[in-house]
């Protein structure tokens, strides 16, 4: 044995949240393999804890609070990042005083030097975060973040206190990294920010990007997360349908029917501009489905309000809905609203409206049996793989071949709950 090697440094990394939060810890693995750090896939195993944090809603805040006590005794260095602890701060550390670090999301880039400092908080703005390269991740499907943070305040969301105000990119600094990526063998892009398709950097906004990255050599899908209506032009949809690499599944998120509601959670378009914006989708993007974001029991809801919600899932027909009931953030606008909705009766509308969902979506997966489509595959499977369509609908696959990181001819026979089953056109 070398007397002189260095021991092994190793750390877990637990992610709760958002895509934008799952891409941080790619980023965050990344940096920490070049400090010589390896990723393991057990806790136990670790020497570092980090955990990327979310706060947007009470069930995220609770399973990370829960899933910190476990270690409390564990002697292992804990370091805590993301959303909470931008909104927690020093108040985290004296409620867990075993935890090493508190690094808010501007602050990832120094989680592999702090890990062998002192104690120590990173919260607030970092100018400094928005100059730094992103490390190349090595993926089939890879996200890139366009921009940061959210300027709009929507009364419920406290993204703008953890996130800060929106911050757009220069467009090269993209091109060049997803032209690194797509080097790298990544063969679809995921645009990221908070409020996407808000994005502008000088003369090029979001519309101009996407044209500028459906030139870029080896990526042959685009994907977007998440665009607001408010922000959506005609434009943006006119080059979304006239560009062949963007994938025609538009996330648009509705959160709410009622033109009363929408006001109070200052989401800036109402339940008509909303629908001319899906005619518009409709119109100009071929084979286009929709899905979106909706919440229940916001502040004042009444039962007519929650009417107009299923009103619009039912003639939109969104191939599927990500449903919550509201919760209070602390600092937001609602969260100091009178007349906040019964939890239990949130709770019945939610399963309300979830069963009117998966009726649509089942009937709208129904469509699909007997037929043959092109499916990426980006999963190794037990068994088999699994991929997506161009509509980014997911196929589980049987197949004993090869089939990795391959654009296939799948004929689907069975429809799952969400998904859909396939076998390999010979």
């Amino acid at each position: 044995m070398d007397k002189n090697a260095q021991p092994q440094k190793l750390a877990y990394i637990k992610t709760f949240g958002c895509q934008m939060n799952f891409h941080d810890s790619d980023i965050i693995a990344e940096l920490l393999r070049q400090a010589d750090f390896s990723i393991v896939e057990k806790a136990d195993d670790a020497d570092t804890i980090i955990f990327n944090t979310c706060t947007v809603r009470d069930h995220a805040e609770n399973k990370f609070y829960s899933e910190l006590g476990r270690y409390s005794k564990s002697g292992k260095k804990i370091v805590v990042a993301g959303c909470l602890s931008q909104i927690e701060g020093r108040g985290l550390m004296r409620r867990a005083p075993f935890v090493h670090a508190v690094v808010g999301p501007q602050y990832i880039y120094e989680i592999p030097s702090i890990i062998d400092a002192g104690k120590v908080v990173l919260t607030g703005d970092n100018p400094e975060f928005y100059l730094n390269s992103q490390p190349s991740v090595g993926k089939l499907s890879a996200s890139v973040n366009i921009m940061y943070g959210c300027s709009r305040f929507c009364s419920y969301c406290i993204v703008p206190y953890t996130r800060g105000k929106e911050v757009s990119r220069k467009p090269e600094d993209i091109y060049n990294e997803i032209n690194g990526i797509a080097q790298a063998g990544a063969r679809e892009i995921i645009l990221l920010g908070q409020n996407v398709n808000a994005y502008r950097y000088e003369e090029t906004d979001f519309a101009a990007l996407l044209k500028m990255v459906a030139k870029i050599p080896g990526i042959s899908r685009i994907k977007f997360l998440s665009p607001n209506p408010a922000s959506m032009t005609d434009r943006q949809i006119r080059e979304i349908g006239s560009i062949p690499k963007c994938v025609p599944h538009i996330h648009l998120p509705l959160q709410s029917g009622s033109d009363r509601i929408l006001k109070l959670m200052k989401r800036g378009y109402n339940s008509k501009t909303y629908m001319k914006k899906v005619e518009k989708i409709e119109n100009y993007i071929k084979d286009a489905i929709l899905t979106t974001d909706i919440i229940v029991g916001f502040p004042t809801e009444t039962e007519d309000d929650f009417r107009q919600t299923l009103k619009i899932v039912g003639d939109v027909g969104f191939f599927n809905s990500f449903m919550f009931c509201y919760s209070k953030r602390r600092g937001t606008e609602a969260s100091l609203m009178e007349s906040q909705v019964d939890t239990e009766l949130s709770k019945e509308r939610l399963a309300r409206l979830m069963e009117f969902q998966e009726k649509i979506t089942a009937k709208k997966l129904t469509k699909y049996k007997g037929r043959i489509v092109s499916v990426f595959v980006d999963k190794r499977k037990k068994g088999g793989f699994s991929g997506r369509t161009r509509q980014d609908i997911v196929v589980n696959i049987e197949s004993d071949k090869e089939l990795f990181g391959k654009f296939v001819p799948i004929e689907i026979y069975e429809i799952s709950k969400h998904t859909l089953k396939g076998r390999e056109i010979a």
